[in-house]
């Protein structure tokens, strides 16, 4: 789980470099960009950091609790060209929504994985519809 949320950490670095360095996205596609990398703060990252938190560290800090690292490992940087840029997003969103997916029908996962599996599908619906042509 915590590689879900630092992959989900660095494609809102890459929606909020792109909001802020765009390259000839209106101001509507401007204004989605911002709306879906706020609402992923409240509707992903939040509710996934709270519960890395509340996860045990391993059997190595017996005790001990997890909690988000923010690491991404990817370069990030704006993506110079705008149809390209916005597929890659929506992709990557597509891709979390997967994974976030799979990890909520383990068994054993933790209550409220569902609730952000869904919200994943929402912004990747919402960079699909707003991808720039």
């Amino acid at each position: 789980m915590s590689d879900l949320f630092n992959d989900a950490y660095e494609v809102l670095l890459l929606m909020l470099a792109r909001f802020f360095a765009h390259t000839g996205e209106t101001e509507d596609e401007l204004k989605l960009l911002i709306d879906v990398a706020i609402t992923e703060m409240f509707d992903v990252i939040e509710p996934l950091g709270e519960l890395l938190t509340a996860l045990p560290a391993g059997p190595s800090h017996p005790g001990l609790n997890a909690g988000p690292s923010f690491q991404f490992y990817r370069s990030v940087h704006v993506l110079p060209h705008k149809t390209a840029a916005w597929v890659i997003l929506a992709e990557r969103m597509s891709e979390l929504a997967e994974t976030c997916g799979r990890i909520a029908d383990e068994h054993g996962a933790p209550n409220g994985l569902g609730v952000i599996h869904q919200g994943f599908v929402s912004l990747a619906g919402r960079l699909g519809a707003g991808s720039a042509s």
